[in-house]
């Protein structure tokens, strides 16, 4: 296994030999990478070649048929018995584990009945169980560091579709995550409204959050991320610093990827 993790600490996320297939298609083969507490991880590649599956087996939305996934110190979808014997997880267990993680998806999926506010609140209310005032508070914290403290009251049908993003990292922050896994969440938006969002995980990783993400938005790769991998045909076939990923790459799936995506070596983004 490839090893990210920082000398002396335990990794915060392992992935061992992680195999995954639907109908007998394999679309993980044998994933294997570990990510050391406060690294931002991008996941590149085409279409179709595992990103996305890789994390919803990772939070649990999808089972996996070899391998172990580790995060937080705690074997996701499984556990030990007192003789030794691993069974799967009951599904009280596999809610109380997905609590390390919290995922912000490529759509909103926003309550559209419900204000900004009500939404931030919801997951602290009937999940971890805060009192009303305190849930309160954090989803007032949470909107006013995602900059939009003006809109707790507004309902998602009146808010763009950055700011309705803006809310759903909101939202995924008021669980207290370990790990903030992150699906294209700029796939649906013109690149205006992507911006808003680029930046607001740009703070997030500064602040040294644990960040899994998957994007095709390169520059940003390149700029934020600590490791760059890169997937093709449900394997990792290259990974490493994005300096070393983009300006020289070593496998050729790798370089026509990045020669169709970017016609070169994609600059930084604007900070807007």
């Amino acid at each position: 296994m490839s090893t990210m993790g920082r000398a002396g600490q335990a990794p915060m996320v392992v992935v061992d030999g992680v195999r995954k297939a639907f109908h007998g298609v394999t679309v993980l083969d044998g994933i294997s990478f570990e990510v050391a507490a406060g690294d931002v991880v991008a996941f590149i590649g085409s279409s179709g070649s595992g990103k996305t599956t890789l994390l919803r087996c990772i939070d649990l939305l999808e089972p996996i048929d070899a391998g172990r996934i580790v995060v937080a110190g705690e074997a996701m979808g499984w556990h030990q018995q007192p003789d030794g014997r691993w069974v799967r997880d009951s599904e009280r267990e596999l809610a109380r584990k997905r609590q390390h993680l919290s995922m912000v998806a490529q759509g909103f999926h926003l309550f559209s009945h419900m204000t900004a506010l009500e939404n931030v609140m919801e997951g602290p209310l009937t999940v971890k169980r805060l009192p009303l005032p305190r849930a309160r508070q954090l989803a007032q914290e949470l909107l006013a560091k995602v900059g939009l403290a003006d809109k707790a009251h507004a309902r998602p049908s009146k808010l763009s579709g950055g700011q309705q993003q803006r809310v759903a990292i909101a939202r995924a922050l008021a669980m207290g995550p370990e790990v903030m896994l992150f699906d294209e969440p700029t796939s649906a938006l013109d690149p205006e409204l992507a911006g808003e969002v680029l930046a607001t995980m740009r703070q997030l990783a500064a602040e040294g959050h644990t960040m899994l993400v998957v994007t095709h938005e390169l520059a940003f790769a390149r700029e934020v991320a600590d490791v760059v991998l890169m997937f093709h045909e449900g394997r990792i076939v290259e990974q490493g610093p994005p300096q070393e990923i983009f300006t020289r790459p070593a496998h050729e799936a790798t370089r026509r990827f990045l020669a169709r995506v970017t016609g070169g070596v994609p600059q930084p983004t604007g900070s807007s």
